[in-house]
């Protein structure tokens, strides 16, 4: 079973920003096969925009068609900082219960693998600091799948207007 889907920041319709090298790294990628622990977002926000709390979300599901079931988590990531960008993984008190579903899906997986559909994907809810961001104001997202690996560009630079699919800046909630 391979990656289905990656929505990132709101399944960013601005797909000329996507990095197609790395889009392509992804879906090679087994999410019953990955170490949630290694995996790691990077965003550089501008002065003026946050995540909201509660926010990004990482969701893990598959189905099977014999017996026809269904396994979905949801996880929030954990926020943290490195070389001036945030960063957001998989919580730690969160990574057994992670472990878990991917197991379940492994197997799955062994059982009927053309029956068995997975898919991956995070959600992010933006909002504003103080004034916000400036109307121009772009961002960028980078992922690293192994501790230690390449940091690979997934958002060119962006405007944040087009990723968050909104008209004007002010529109963003407060924090």
């Amino acid at each position: 079973m391979r990656l289905a889907l990656l929505a990132l920041v709101l399944t960013l319709p601005a797909c000329t920003s996507v990095v197609r090298s790395t889009l392509s790294e992804l879906e090679r990628l087994s999410p019953v096969d990955t170490d949630p622990a290694a995996m790691t977002i990077l965003a550089d926000l501008p002065p003026g925009l946050g995540i909201a709390e509660g926010s990004p979300v990482l969701r893990l599901a598959a189905t099977r068609t014999d017996p026809e079931e269904s396994a979905e988590g949801l996880f929030i990531l954990a926020r943290g900082q490195a070389a001036g960008s945030e960063t957001y993984r998989v919580a730690p008190e969160d990574l057994a219960r992670f472990r878990a579903l991917q197991a379940r899906i492994r197997a799955w997986k062994a059982e009927d693998e053309t029956g068995t559909k997975g898919q991956l994907s995070v959600s992010v809810d933006g909002c504003r600091t103080d004034a916000g961001p400036a109307p121009e104001a772009r961002l960028s997202v980078s992922m690293q799948l192994e501790r230690g690996g390449p940091v690979l560009p997934l958002i060119r630079p962006t405007p944040i207007k087009r990723v968050l699919r909104i008209a004007e800046v002010d529109e963003l909630p407060a924090c």
